[in-house]
């Protein structure tokens, strides 16, 4: 039977959408799943769309240096709205063809 020390941990990878009724939820779930003793990766995509995002995200791992996160750099948008929300909305619905370039270590 292996002990303790050889057992692999869970491994959870968020990716939350943008605004703060999106990313609260996930801030909360990150935080519990590290007190579970599961290791985590929070993906950001970059940029965010708030200071007040950015201020949570930073409150997060703060708190729980633990928790990996990496920057997901959001393509270009063909035709750019003036609303924020709308482009990281829009920048989610592209082909994820270059999801193959984007790798965890």
């Amino acid at each position: 039977m292996p002990s303790s020390s050889d057992r692999k941990l869970a491994h959870a990878v968020l990716l939350p959408s943008a605004g703060m009724g999106h990313l609260t939820p996930f801030l909360r779930l990150a935080a519990s799943l590290t007190l579970q003793n599961v290791q985590v990766t929070f993906i950001i995509p970059h940029p965010t769309v708030s200071l007040s995002e950015s201020q949570a995200l930073t409150q997060l791992f703060a708190s729980f240096p633990q928790i990996k996160h990496q920057q997901f750099h959001l393509l270009p948008l063909d035709n750019p709205s003036d609303d924020p929300f709308s482009n990281i909305s829009n920048s989610s619905r592209t082909p994820l063809t270059f999801f193959p370039h984007f790798c965890l270590h």
